[in-house]
């Protein structure tokens, strides 16, 4: 049954149809076939625009207020993704498509960042479906709510703060002309699901994901559909590939040469790694462990990463924001820290943190200690190696991919050769710390030094750690600080710098 979610990316109707003869009580079973991240065959033709599936399955039982784990619906997903088809399909002025559901599609939904349709159609600026919006008029005497133009997201940004002038006029002309059809009510707060309402319906997901396809831990290669690589990294190929009719990243390592021992710790890692589910945490899915095509199989989020976003001149972002973010990556880190075993990241850096379609923040290569450690030792070695011409260009290369300015001081201790001898949770929170730097200031903790200056800087015992701008504020010194401390046992927990996140106000 779950090809219902294929034949609705592909907006094959024909094969729907065949699907909804052959099923058992067939509008509630299809209604309630979903990916891992929550899309319903409704989301999923929203999403590549197919509007004759969007018809068939507003006709046959699918609820148009459902969400997906991020709290979107079908509206914001459509308005997300440019299907104005779609949306003026779905949205509100073609009373024939009030008879397909039993709801008309609430305009002023909001997922959970509280962003509406309205916020993704501005940010965009996608003006047929804002056209399509502002003309929602509902009829006279309907329940049916009307567009608010002032809804505030989580971060108090309202649709018209993120979007061009030529948009702003728009909505301005259509006010004036027709200002009846909206509520221009200022500063209307979204309503969205709370971090542990989030949370409990992840659990949720999870339980029935893991009853509705396959738990099986081992996935077979070929069942990928793997194309050809997009990223060598860290001695690693990625991949673009699909799993259960969603896309995913298949990360290959270059070296197949690979020991029966090495697969069964490989294996343990990822078993430990599925079991993660976090709003900001990218699910590990499984693993291949057959040669020549030894690979982990992860969620695919996007290629937009918080290092790009931190370095584009046009994204704006105010203190709200730059303490949202941080609130993210702790909240992430420190579910990892909870584990029972504790997971760590051990990697953390900007561009290991991804940015999904509707602008969720998700952590990625994390928890592979034994792997990520054999990376570490070239760096806990090399000291005592005088390179070649050759070896110090791929040492070069490699410094720049590992983010050696993330790396704690003691790692270039002597006596933390050794993996057991290393306090990963302090290694996090370090990293942390100079992620949250990076993010206040937008820019590298060691601006203008190239990797191996940061590198031969860093490595040396003097060495104090980035320098704090006398330009940050006081509140934010403080946790600096405490994640910056060259002594690991000094540095405060994840839950402390989540607890100081909190405390701090503007």
């Amino acid at each position: 049954m779950a090809t219902i979610l294929q034949f609705a990316s592909n907006g094959d109707l024909a094969s729907i149809d065949s699907l909804y003869v052959e099923a058992e009580e067939p509008g509630t079973r299809l209604a309630g076939i979903r990916d891992w991240q929550d899309n319903n065959a409704l989301h999923m033709a929203s999403r590549y625009g197919h509007v004759v599936v969007v018809d068939w399955t507003l006709s046959h039982g699918f609820d148009i207020n459902e969400r997906n784990i991020v709290g979107d619906t079908a509206l914001i997903i459509a308005t997300l993704h440019g299907h104005a088809d779609v949306v003026i399909r779905k949205a509100f002025a073609r009373p024939k498509m009030h008879s397909l559901t039993k709801n008309s599609p609430p305009v002023n939904a909001a997922n959970d960042h509280g962003n509406t349709a309205l916020h993704y159609a501005c940010f965009k600026r996608h003006k047929p479906i804002l056209h399509a919006l502002l003309h929602h008029s509902p009829p006279p005497n309907s329940t049916q709510e009307r567009l608010q133009l002032y809804v505030r997201n989580k971060y108090g940004k309202v649709p018209l703060d993120r979007t061009s002038l030529e948009i702003r006029k728009m909505v301005a002309a259509f006010e004036f002309m027709k200002g009846n059809g909206v509520v221009r009510e200022m500063g209307v707060d979204a309503q969205v699901r709370s971090s542990t309402e989030t949370l409990d319906a992840l659990e949720s997901i999870k339980k029935r994901y893991l009853i509705s396809v396959e738990p099986e831990i081992e996935i077979p290669f070929g069942a990928l559909n793997a194309g050809r690589p997009f990223q060598t990294k860290l001695q690693n190929q990625y991949m673009l590939g699909t799993w259960y009719m969603s896309p995913v990243v298949v990360c290959r390592p270059l070296n197949q040469t690979i020991h029966h021992s090495d697969c069964r710790v490989l294996k343990a890692e990822v078993e430990a790694l599925k079991c993660l589910h976090h709003p900001n945490i990218a699910a590990v899915l499984g693993v291949c462990l057959v040669t020549p095509n030894v690979s982990i199989v992860s969620e695919y989020v996007g290629s937009k990463s918080l290092f790009d976003l931190l370095r584009d001149a046009n994204v704006e972002m105010d203190v709200d924001q730059v303490m949202q973010h941080a609130m993210d990556v702790c909240r992430a880190l420190k579910y990892m820290h909870l584990q029972s075993p504790p997971t760590y990241h051990l990697q953390l850096t900007s561009k290991s943190i991804l940015i999904s379609d509707n602008g969720t923040l998700k952590l990625t290569g994390y928890g592979h200690k034994e792997s990520i450690y054999r990376t570490w030792s070239i760096f806990l070695e090399s000291k005592t190696i005088t390179p070649c011409e050759e070896e110090t260009r791929k040492m070069t290369s490699l410094i720049e991919e590992i983010g050696i300015e993330y790396l704690a001081p003691e790692l270039f201790s002597n006596h933390h050769r050794k993996l057991e001898t290393i306090n990963c949770a302090a290694v996090d929170v370090y990293a942390f710390g100079v992620l949250f730097l990076e993010i206040v200031t937008r820019d590298s903790v060691y601006p203008g030094l190239s990797g191996k200056e940061v590198y031969d800087m860093v490595s040396q015992d003097a060495h104090s750690g980035p320098v704090i701008a006398e330009y940050i504020p006081e509140e934010l010194v403080g946790l600096l600080r405490a994640c910056l401390s060259k002594d690991a046992l000094s540095r405060c927990s994840i839950t402390d710098a989540e607890s100081q996140c909190q405390d701090i106000s503007f």
